[in-house]
This record gives structure tokens, C-alpha cells and sequence, in this order.
């Protein structure tokens, strides 16, 4: 393959497909950000997310901390998933802001 690629042979790869996750409200009493990740498990199946890449977004996004971010994109390789992402965001830059002083 890379021999091919130095000759001038083209190289294909496959898209992945976007899932976009909404995320609405907060999370209740005795819910985790866990619980989002393990709904979309029992939605989905262990190989559910083969190929694609979960996108979240939605106004239950901001009430997330970043642990709890992680929490969920670590958790996405159950699903099979390629990666996932949460926008940038004001918990974002403060969470790094903290880190560096």
C-alpha cells in the first residue's frame, strides 16, 4: 500500500458515517454521564457504532463537565465506534485554564 501511494496510485478510504447524539436537559438524580454511553449501548449493540462517529451536541452538553466528556468518548470504543467529539467550549477552556495554573 505505501509502495502504491509513493508511485502516484491513488489511496481510498472510507468516510465514516456522522451520528449526531442531542443531548437535551441535565442529567437527573442518580444518572451519570455513563448512563448516556451505556443507553446508546443497549440502542445500539456493541458493533452499533462500526464506522461512524458520534458528534455531540445539544444544549445538555454545557452541563457536562469534561471528566464526564471523557467519560462518554472513552466509553464509545464499546460501541465500535471510529472516535467521538464534544464541541469546544467555555467547560472546556476552563477545565484547561485549570490545568496550567
Amino acid at each position: 500500500m505505501f509502495c502504491a501511494i509513493i508511485a502516484g496510485q491513488p489511496f481510498h478510504i472510507t468516510m465514516p458515517k456522522i451520528v449526531k447524539v442531542n443531548l437535551k436537559g441535565r442529567l437527573r438524580e442518580w444518572v451519570s454521564a455513563k448512563d448516556i454511553i451505556l443507553e446508546l449501548l443497549r440502542l445500539q449493540s456493541v458493533k452499533g457504532g462500526r464506522g461512524k462517529i458520534y458528534e455531540f451536541s445539544g444544549e445538555g452538553v454545557k452541563t457536562l463537565s469534561v471528566p464526564e466528556r471523557a467519560t462518554i468518548t472513552n466509553m464509545g470504543t464499546e460501541l465500535g465506534e471510529t472516535t467521538s467529539i464534544f464541541p469546544s467550549d467555555n467547560v472546556t477552556k476552563d477545565f484547561l485554564e485549570k490545568q496550567v495554573g
